[in-house]
């Protein structure tokens, strides 16, 4: 019995933490989403160089990191070295499958990955507003 209600205890305390990641992870994306408002990037007008950017929500890990090559207004090598996205549904992907078809940075929110797609167009917004870096 008592190991019964240790099995109960730690999976209510998994349940828990369950719910708590996925209300951070909403309110992550509405802030993002607030952070971001009408911008659209626009590659073919910035400045020749490589950017890099990142938005974060409370705890590093929920957010994304971006590093991206313009040359002559065009995209070149891009990397996200964190996007964060719910476990199983593959959004962080869907991201990239985005950007490499059209080769931009404007890209639509996928759908059902609308945190996901907030958090990366943040990080990309913070990357230009950076600047350049080299």
């Amino acid at each position: 019995m008592k190991l019964f209600n240790i099995f109960l205890y730690v999976l209510g305390l998994i349940a828990v933490l369950i719910v708590v990641s996925l209300i951070m992870f909403n309110i992550g994306g509405k802030r993002a989403n607030s952070y971001i408002g009408d911008f659209r990037p626009d590659v073919s007008s910035l400045k020749d160089g490589t950017y890099e950017g990142s938005y974060s929500y409370l705890i590093e890990r929920v957010g994304a990191k971006i590093t991206f090559d313009v040359n002559q207004g065009k995209l070149g090598k891009y990397q996200f070295e964190k996007l964060y996205g719910t476990l199983g549904y593959g959004a962080p992907n869907s991201v990239k499958a985005q950007i490499d078809l059209r080769r931009n940075l404007d890209f639509d929110a996928v759908s059902g990955a609308t945190v996901t797609s907030n958090f990366a167009k943040a990080a990309i917004k913070n990357a230009i507003d950076n600047g350049p870096i080299k």
